[in-house]
């Protein structure tokens, strides 16, 4: 455990990064213990993953009939043009939207407009909520990142397939756009045959192959068949030798964080590169408390891990300087047994 909010009354729950040159700037969805839903965006600060300073939170949500008055979902901040993007979902009557702030400073944020600028839409994607599994149109989770050769911003973005039955049809959507504003959806990079959900998906390449990572619960109601049974829950990847289709389970156990049935002790896997090592990334996410009778999920920010990819297998390692420094000092007793 590496952070949680210094107030007590506050929980954490999905997180994500974002470098600043030597500066981590962390941003979790926060509720109140008596919330169901998160309402805000926590902030925190740190250099060396040990030391934190906690920023005011982030007071993005809508109100009234607003687009965004619903409980808030995961985000994504991107830099553009001298400027910071804040991507974030929200959902109101059973339908997700997503839409973005801007910021000069990544501490006071404004946001674009008065209407999403991301919604499912056919001929792809499901977009009747009363059509789908679990009754609510599945469009959060945006995963927004540049591709320098065609200078165009790509968006993956959690969904379901349009057409898709009552097990499966859990996707990965994909939306391109020049300036992170205006957006036109492609088909999708990935239709899952046995997930109903495919929660914060995240793009990288590593040594010339395309991954992309999900998250996956049991709690959307539909088993999620895993190659280990005892990992039901976690955070897991699919390879391709290109960006935009072709994604699979590859041969190999393909989990990366995972947690035994009915609990979701590790969640919301997800990575930054590397800011030492061109070939590597840092890979995070939060470890979630068992809740108490009555009150919501929360949890803490975890021990960030070197991502790292050889022969089409992705692995995790710990990072020396956080576990060393976390570590208790060692106390040698004279006599091990005694009262002391």
């Amino acid at each position: 455990m590496l952070y949680v909010p210094p107030d007590p009354s506050l929980r954490l729950w999905d997180t994500w990064l974002f470098r600043q040159d030597d500066l981590f700037h962390l941003f979790h969805l926060q509720r109140g213990r008596a919330e169901r839903g998160c309402s805000s965006i926590g902030h925190a600060i740190t250099r060396d993953w040990l030391h934190w300073e906690t920023l005011p939170a982030i007071q993005i949500q809508g109100s009234g009939a607003a687009w965004d008055s619903g409980p808030l979902m995961t985000g994504m901040v991107v830099a553009h043009d001298d400027r910071y993007y804040l991507f974030y979902g929200s959902m109101v009557d059973r339908v997700q939207r997503i839409g973005v702030a801007v910021s000069e400073d990544l501490v006071t944020w404004e946001k674009v407009g008065r209407e999403p600028v991301l919604e499912a839409a056919g001929p792809w994607y499901e977009t009747e909520p009363s059509a789908a599994v679990n009754y609510e149109t599945a469009w959060r989770d945006p995963f927004v990142f540049y591709h320098a050769p065609d200078a165009c911003f790509y968006a993956f973005i959690c969904a379901r397939a349009a057409g898709a039955g009552d097990t499966g049809g859990g996707c990965i959507a994909v939306a391109r756009s020049r300036d992170l504003l205006t957006w036109s959806l492609l088909p999708p990079a990935h239709v899952s045959e046995v997930h109903t959900c495919l929660e914060v998906p995240e793009y990288f390449a590593l040594n010339q192959q395309h991954y992309l990572t999900y998250t996956t619960s049991f709690h959307f109601g539909t088993p999620y068949p895993v190659r280990e049974a005892y990992q039901a829950t976690g955070t897991f990847y699919l390879v391709s030798g290109e960006m935009l289709s072709g994604y699979h389970e590859p041969e190999h156990a393909n989990a990366l964080t995972a947690s035994v049935p009915t609990q979701i002790a590790s969640y919301v896997g997800r990575s930054i590169p590397d800011p030492r090592s061109a070939g590597e990334r840092l890979y995070y996410y939060h470890h979630v408390f068992p809740a108490a009778p009555g009150e919501p999920l929360g949890g803490s920010f975890s021990a960030p891990k070197r991502l790292i990819a050889a022969n089409g297998r992705l692995a995790l390692r710990y990072m020396p300087e956080v576990l060393e420094a976390q570590a208790e000092p060692a106390h040698t007793l004279d006599n091990p047994l005694g009262p002391e």
